[in-house]
């Protein structure tokens, strides 16, 4: 990643830090001058992305770098942005959640997400739990296991008592290895049944 991708990520976190309720997800230890993908997995308020997403927008274009691909979902809005000096042309993926959610089903929101987010000196990130909790529920509420490159993650969080509580809350079970051994079909059912008790109005409207 060259110093025009260094510089673009430097500018988007200084807005986010400024005026966004938002943390990084995964993958952030080198960030801004080492990148180990090429998108950057944001986990921010609705009503953050709304208060931000004009200056945002307005700050990468005034910043040369354009947007050349758009996805807004649900759960996800994703910014592809480029910039091309010379011949050197950089790519960067902005992907800001809403939540973890899976076919307009709540699995986790924001604020969940939020609550104990970190700072480390550049931008905030989510702690362990978080980033173990928004691959796991989504892998098993669509009936795939949690990746095994992810292990080291999942070591760390399992057995915290905030990871227990959530799977409890969620799906009704005690443990993540109780989870893992339930079908993804009867977790979703769960699910549902915990959406429409907690908040069926979002739930309907999802």
């Amino acid at each position: 990643m060259g110093n025009l991708a260094a510089e673009h990520i430097t500018n988007i976190i200084g807005l986010l830090n400024n005026k966004a309720d938002y943390a990084v997800l995964r993958n952030f230890e080198g960030l801004p001058d080492h990148n180990k993908s090429r998108d950057i997995d944001i986990i921010i308020t609705r009503k953050s992305y709304q208060q931000i997403k004009n200056e945002l927008v307005n700050l990468i274009d005034r910043s040369g770098w354009k947007i050349i691909t758009y996805l807004y979902s649900d759960r996800l809005i994703t910014y592809v942005c480029a910039c091309q000096e010379g011949n050197q042309t950089e790519i960067v993926q902005w992907d800001f959640f809403i939540n973890t959610s899976v076919f307009g089903i709540l699995l986790m929101d924001a604020e969940e997400f939020l609550v104990n987010k970190k700072f480390n000196g550049f931008l905030y990130y989510v702690d362990v739990e978080c980033q173990f909790l928004d691959k796991y529920l989504y892998n098993r509420a669509v009936g795939a296991q949690y990746p095994e490159k992810y292990q080291a993650t999942r070591e760390k969080a399992e057995h915290s008592p905030i990871v227990e509580k959530k799977i409890k809350s969620l799906y009704g079970v005690n443990s993540v290895k109780e989870c893992d051994r339930i079908s993804g079909k009867k977790l979703l059912f769960s699910a549902i049944k915990t959406n429409l008790l907690q908040h069926p109005g979002q739930f309907l409207s999802n």
